[in-house]
């Protein structure tokens, strides 16, 4: 890769942070509920639990998801909300083009290839994950290709440094995410079994290098499934799809909030694929390094038909084996395509429509952020008004776009703005993973979606005795509402209403 070449992807990685950092704190789907538990265990740890301590508890485990809330828990501490959640959303944006730069090198693909892969990755570090708020995935995503890249270097010479620094990358990733320990065993399973075909390593070797990545995987199931309590509430849930939703979800990499936004950034995506593919290099179907690539990339397909859709401690899980399969499929292209080989130059065409589909990307994050923060900003004028320390009920009545609610958790920023308690907040009791942070009291809560779903069976005579304020977002139906509160303040985003508290008993 050339100095201009790198200075453009430097350029394009720039404006990326820019928008980031400008808009932040960012409504992407879930991420408002991750800094609203960073916020309360930041206060849990430093501060005795001065505002939070009597409805959350927090204890340290050796699990994943941890360590991402540490870190972000340790720079609200040090930064503010605001600007640890725009350092957050920048470190989850950059850490796949930084892993891929590592990998590439590793691999030693030809200058063109590691370009192509390199302008690619501002697209697909803003893929459906990012604006899920997915952001200690899209972390566990680097960790394995950083992860790969260490087995590569290890593989070649054995260095005691450098398998330490493996060891210290499976186990971060793995406190981090679960999925950098799962897809990382699959992938390093399949990588060692077609090079002991070929004989290109040797089982001690392999051994060895699994050996840390198969006691994170004893620990998890021997160990750390023992935090999670008899009384958490895990629904026995398990959704595999139809054979037309997994076919439709193959596309998922491609697909963010507007459809026809997707269609016109897939085709700048197959645009620079094919504009680059005389820059491949050319190496027979039947050698070692092409059939692991392919290998690797059909285990992540299969991955992604295997699993199911939903289970019951989270959503989304086999399209995550997608964020990897468009880079290792690349990659097998690459290998079994005619070119040049490690000679290649980037052609001028090539570098035009990958710039072209990083700005219209860019545009296409850019409308989103900047409509769902100006609607952000007249509702957290509204959460603004809340005494701190408050009980509030939020009701949730936006509509999906695409395949997101951008809006489904800002309720959160009554938690990061007014230290006020929520009932939905991600925590073990719930069923989510993070069985280290729980409501010690948790209020009355109703289905957090029961109004867009159109559920009536709310127990209003709970919300009355729970709560002291109800927020809900426009428009809305006052009528669905079997309680009598009283306006505080309305504006376009919405309306805080307080609740009469019921006479003593």
């Amino acid at each position: 890769m050339t100095a201009r070449t790198a200075i453009l992807l430097g350029v394009l990685a720039a404006a990326y942070v820019v928008v980031l950092t400008h808009f932040s704190p960012l409504a992407l789907q879930d991420f408002p509920n991750h800094l609203a538990r960073a916020v309360v265990i930041a206060d849990l740890i430093f501060h005795h639990g001065r505002e939070f301590g009597s409805t959350f508890s927090f204890q340290f485990q050796l699990a994943p998801y941890i360590l991402g809330d540490l870190v972000l828990a340790g720079a609200v501490e040090l930064f503010g909300a605001s600007t640890a959640a725009a350092l957050w959303c920048v470190l989850a944006f950059l850490a796949l083009p930084a892993a891929l730069v590592l990998y590439l090198r590793a691999l030693r693909v030809p200058p063109a290839v590691e370009f192509l892969l390199l302008a690619l990755s501002l697209y697909l570090a803003t893929d459906a994950f990012f604006v899920l708020g997915f952001l200690s995935f899209r972390l566990a995503v680097a960790f394995i290709l950083i992860a790969l890249a260490l087995v590569e270097g290890l593989r070649r010479e054995a260095s005691a440094a450098l398998y330490a620094v493996f060891v210290l990358v499976v186990i971060t990733g793995y406190l981090v995410h679960m999925t950098t320990i799962v897809f990382l065993t699959a992938a390093m399973t399949v990588s060692a079994l077609v090079r002991l075909r070929f004989r290109t390593t040797t089982v001690g070797r392999e051994a060895l290098l699994f050996l840390p990545v198969a006691l994170v995987l004893a620990w998890q199931f021997l160990a750390a499934g023992g935090y999670r309590d008899s009384h958490d509430v895990v629904a026995e849930l398990y959704v595999w799809g139809t054979p037309l939703s997994k076919s439709l979800n193959l596309l998922w990499d491609l697909r963010r909030y507007r459809p026809s936004w997707d269609a016109l950034t897939g085709a700048l995506l197959l645009a620079s694929l094919w504009s680059a593919r005389g820059a491949f290099a050319r190496r027979a179907l039947l050698e070692p390094a092409t059939l692991e690539l392919w290998a690797l990339a059909l285990t992540f397909l299969g991955i992604y038909l295997v699993l199911p859709y939903t289970y019951a401690q989270a959503a989304f899980v086999d399209v995550r084996a997608l964020a990897l399969l468009p880079i290792l499929a690349i990659l097998a292209l690459a290998a079994t395509r005619e070119g040049s080989g490690a000679n290649a130059t980037v052609r001028a065409t090539t570098v035009v429509v990958t710039a072209l589909l990083a700005l219209v990307n860019l545009a296409y994050l850019t409308r989103e952020l900047d409509k769902a923060s100006t609607w952000l900003r007249p509702y957290r004028a509204l959460v603004s008004l809340v005494p701190r320390g408050s009980t509030v009920l939020p009701v949730y009545t936006a509509s999906k776009e695409g395949g997101i609610r951008p809006l489904l958790h800002v309720a959160e920023f009554l938690v990061i703005d007014r230290a006020a308690v929520s009932p939905y907040l991600f925590t073990g009791d719930t069923g989510a993973p993070m069985t280290y942070f729980r409501y010690r009291h948790r209020p009355y809560a109703p289905d957090e979606e029961w109004y867009t779903r159109h559920l009536d069976a709310v127990e209003w005579h709970r919300v009355a005795a729970d709560y002291g304020f109800i927020l809900v977002m426009k428009p809305f139906d006052f009528k669905r509402i079997s309680v009598d509160p009283v306006s505080i303040s309305s504006n376009v985003a919405g309306s805080l209403l307080t609740l009469p508290r019921p006479p003593a008993p």
